[in-house]
């Protein structure tokens, strides 16, 4: 005898798994947890009553703060030991965000003694130093993003290019790197983001050819998490004000560190070059 599938409406099924209506169209249309049926005529979804489950779990990981994509690569596996370590990687990513809290509530126990010296402090780097680089050959992916949305597009691109110069059996020249404009009217910005390399290779795919070109930078190296980016990127520019440069052209980041890595944000090593006119 066939089993009747028991179909619920959205709005049913958002009120037994306690996900809304919005964000259960949005889940389907990243192909995250699709309707088991969608009316023709009328566009309106209906899920299964087994899919509640799904939701279930959708719901847990959401509340671990696991991103929408990596629930949907863990909700695809079907072995648990990858499912296991996908986890695991998260937990190492709530770890490092830990630490940077613990850094903050350090901060601001400091802020909190000394309240005068609020919009006072420069974020400190460790050196910096004006050069001439060479042109530096390098495969990279491009994106157009938001600063909000930039993580995973940054471990996206430097892994997409790490498995293509995998393939190729080709040697990187260096840690990987993004360059990326200042936001628009938008708030959105160009990105480039990939690996220099030990001679020209071809691009495929997303993954292009790129030539890093040579010139006068100043090159500073900064500690930290990268939430204090935008501090660094302040302390260089006004060292370079400060000794009569001017910028010609967007920064780039270099990671000398790896956070799956080094757990403790703090750690951090990230270089920053800016072309120089």
């Amino acid at each position: 005898m066939e089993r009747t599938v028991t179909l619920l409406p959205i709005g049913r099924f958002s009120r037994l798994c306690g996900l809304t209506v919005k964000a259960l169209r949005h889940y389907d249309e990243i192909g995250l947890l699709e309707p088991a049926r969608v009316d023709e005529s009328t566009g309106y979804r209906y899920y299964a009553f087994e899919q509640l489950r799904e939701a279930d779990a959708i719901m847990r990981l959401r509340a671990l703060e696991v991103p929408l994509e990596e629930c949907k690569a863990i909700l695809a596996e079907r072995d648990l030991g990858a499912v296991r370590e996908r986890l695991t990687t998260h937990r190492s990513r709530l770890e490092g965000k830990l630490a940077e809290l613990q850094s903050c509530l350090a901060a601001l126990a400091e802020l909190i003694e000394e309240p005068e010296g609020l919009g006072a402090a420069r974020t400190p780097l460790e050196k910096v130093e004006v050069k001439e680089l060479g042109d530096q050959p390098a495969l990279t992916m491009r994106s157009r993003t938001t600063p909000d949305d930039l993580d995973p597009v940054i471990s996206e691109s430097i892994n997409g290019v790490a498995a293509y110069m995998s393939e190729l059996g080709a040697r990187r020249a260096g840690p990987p790197f993004t360059i990326s404009s200042d936001p628009d009217a938008d708030g959105r910005i160009d990105v480039v983001i990939g690996w220099p390399t030990a001679e020209r290779l071809p691009g495929r795919g997303r993954v292009e050819r790129h030539l890093l070109p040579g010139g006068k930078v100043a090159w500073a190296i900064y500690r930290g998490p990268y939430s204090g980016l935008s501090g660094a990127y302040r302390a260089l520019y006004e060292w370079i004000l400060e000794h009569g440069h001017e910028v010609a052209g967007d920064p780039r980041e270099i990671y000398y560190t790896d956070p799956d890595e080094v757990p403790d944000p703090t750690d951090y090593v990230t270089g920053i070059i800016w072309p120089l006119q």
